[in-house]
């Protein structure tokens, strides 16, 4: 992380939100962040990520999620449903990171990637 602040690329990840997308409940640079960084501890599906990746806490934090939103979840959104002794909420859902990529519109892919590559 601290090299990917050092070249810039985190500077343009935060600075990065896609046109298509009217509402951000979360930095755009978390959601690509944690749609780049399932590869490292070798997830290969989306949906397998809030059990191996969410379940972190040590890597989510140093993407920059707080531990709030680790221990409660982003929103009370069907707090009921999960009553007593059911583990807490995700940060977010695998479909809504594997989703996010599709929100830029082919200007901001090409330039999200092209910037990845430098």
């Amino acid at each position: 992380m601290a090299f990917l602040r050092e070249i810039g690329f985190l500077d343009y990840l935060e600075r990065l939100r896609p046109s298509r997308r009217e509402r951000f409940m979360v930095r755009a640079s978390l959601i690509l962040l944690t749609y780049m960084i399932k590869t490292l501890p070798g997830i290969e599906h989306l949906h397998a990520m809030p059990a191996l990746l969410s379940s972190d806490p040590t890597i989510m934090k140093l993407l920059g999620f707080s531990a709030r939103w680790l221990e409660e979840g982003l929103c009370r959104r069907s707090e009921e449903k999960r009553g007593e002794g059911k583990e807490p909420p995700k940060p977010f859902s695998a479909q809504m990171v594997a989703n996010f990529p599709a929100d830029l519109i082919l200007r901001e892919a090409a330039a999200f990637f092209n910037q990845a590559i430098q």
